[in-house]
């Protein structure tokens, strides 16, 4: 919860990386096309995240935060029976998030601020020329910006438990881009040419959802504690 930040005392700033390991595979039962299974994708990944806060008087605490919220991606392959459909993809959201705290008195806290997200798209795939000639292929590179808030409350039972909660307003952060296409068939090139779609930009409508969060923090001795989200 951006409310939290009421509870540092000193000017912060934390650098962390989350490490992760990603697998996927995709098997092909029966298909009009030829390739078969799509190639097995192991992926090591490593996200970065970026907070600091800084306290103003007893009462007004300020913030800012750049994290990595979420992203998928997979390589399929060039030769599997799906490469029509998709031979690559990779979707990538980057959040840039302002907070203002509020401390009312020693149980509650408030707090939250403006969201910008950039969120950046890369899609692949074969194109099935007439005639039997050899795969064209098409690329398309979409990036787009929208803006959002959020807003968290916290209530401080006592000094080893707390409970937090927040919301996340819906960002739409809609897509542009233009496709790049090589080794098309001429005929093929021609009549998308006459359809005016070989230049067109392509623009798609994206939503990332609006959430609620809700979290307990519970301290025990020795330097343990446990939390529970929803």
């Amino acid at each position: 919860s951006p409310a939290g930040i009421t509870r540092l005392d000193q000017q912060e700033l934390l650098v962390g990386a989350a490490v992760a390991v990603t697998e996927s595979k995709f098997e092909v039962d029966e298909a009009n096309r030829s390739g078969g299974d799509a190639d097995n994708d192991t992926s090591l990944l490593f996200v970065p995240s970026f907070y600091y806060s800084r306290p103003i008087n007893d009462r007004w605490y300020v913030g800012a935060a750049l994290t990595v919220p979420s992203g998928f991606g997979n390589e399929y392959g060039k030769n599997w029976a799906g490469r029509y459909l998709s031979e690559e993809s990779d979707l990538a959201f980057v959040a840039l998030a302002g907070t203002v705290g509020f401390r009312f008195d020693d149980h509650w806290s408030i707090g939250g601020g403006a969201i910008m997200m950039y969120t950046d798209s890369t899609s692949k795939a074969r194109i099935n020329n007439p005639g039997g000639s050899n795969d064209g292929r098409i690329e398309l590179e979409e990036d787009g910006v929208g803006f959002g808030w959020q807003l968290g409350l916290m209530y401080e039972i006592s000094d080893s438990a707390r409970i937090g909660a927040v919301y996340r307003a819906e960002i739409d952060p809609d897509l542009s881009g233009e496709p790049d296409i090589d080794n098309l068939d001429p005929l093929l090139a021609a009549g998308l040419d006459a359809l005016g779609l070989l230049d067109s930009d392509i623009d798609v409508d994206f939503t990332v959802p609006e959430m609620v969060q809700l979290g307990y923090y519970q301290a025990f001795g020795d330097g343990w504690s446990f939390t529970l989200d929803a």
